[in-house]
């Protein structure tokens, strides 16, 4: 929680423009990203020359790696030292058209709710995501690739620029269907559209979606945990929103999520167990009195 809290803050600050960091962070990151993939730099070096602009960013905002909230990671301190010195020599901004796509898919509201109770982007989510499942899976799964785990974070939302967000909780089946058509086609229209100029980037969107390797799984996983921590702050406010009025549906629909989670999550157990210990402090947040 600490870590997460401290991410936030920094994210949530307010930039000389008026809008929240984590916007300008989110585009600025992509862009990093799509450019030094199509210019010959190896993945690893192009994701990390990102994930250094992240933690700059960072920085600016008075968070850094040499902060007491990342005592508990050592592994990401050594890996943040490493990447420091890695930045892309021919960096320039990607194209309109995928600006366009970048400055959209930051902007798709959530169902889930940031500490002034209004609708999260999609940007706060995915740099939040990207601050905490690299130094989590550095610490916890250290066989996982942290580059590709933080390039995947940035990415893993980037097709509801098209398709929309779509909450899971209480979702129909019905629901869920036209939710992975509209996913569907938006993955078609992004390869369509940017194989010519940026097919490294498609590919690596492509193999997110496909779940090809243990990182995407990783990801998708640690995507699931990542509500959590709204919905904690809230004190479960936006999941009753969303239908959810007792422990018991709270529950049920919590299983429900693991189920469709256990095809690619089960690898990932300490993911799963936190994700349940979240669960229960917000089951008390949200319904004191059943306790």
């Amino acid at each position: 929680m600490n870590l997460s809290n401290a991410v936030y803050e920094a994210i949530d600050t307010p930039t000389a423009s008026g809008e929240h960091a984590h916007k300008v962070i989110l585009r600025d990151c992509l862009g990093t990203l799509a450019v030094a993939l199509e210019n010959s730099y190896k993945f690893g070096c192009a994701s990390d020359a990102t994930h250094s602009r992240m933690l700059g960013h960072f920085a600016q905002n008075g968070l850094t790696t040499n902060n007491i909230t990342y005592a508990p990671y050592p592994e990401y301190r050594a890996y943040a030292r490493n990447i420091r010195r890695t930045k892309p020599k021919l960096y320039s901004a990607p194209d309109a058209a995928l600006a366009e796509v970048f400055a959209a898919y930051g902007d798709i509201a959530r169902a889930t709710w940031d500490t002034q109770g209004n609708p999260e982007p999609d940007s706060r989510h995915a740099v939040h995501v990207t601050a905490l499942a690299a130094p989590y899976a550095l610490r916890e799964y250290p066989d996982l690739d942290a580059s590709l785990v933080s390039s995947y974070s940035l990415v893993h939302d980037i097709l509801e620029w098209h398709a929309g967000d779509t909450p899971t909780l209480n979702l129909s089946t019905q629901g869920h269907v036209e939710k992975e058509t509209k996913e569907a086609e938006a993955l078609e229209l992004f390869c369509t559209t940017f194989s010519p100029e940026y097919p490294k980037l498609v590919t690596l969107v492509t193999d997110y979606e496909e779940l090809v390797n243990d990182e995407a799984k990783y990801v998708k996983t640690f995507d699931k945990l990542d509500p959590g921590f709204t919905h904690f702050g809230n004190k479960g406010k936006a999941i009753k929103e969303l239908g959810i009025d007792s422990p018991e549906t709270f529950w049920r629909e919590h299983h429900n999520t693991y189920v469709r989670m256990s095809r690619y999550a089960l690898d990932f157990p300490r993911i799963l167990e936190d994700r349940d210990t979240r669960a229960q402090m917000i089951e008390e947040l949200a319904w004191p009195s059943a306790q």
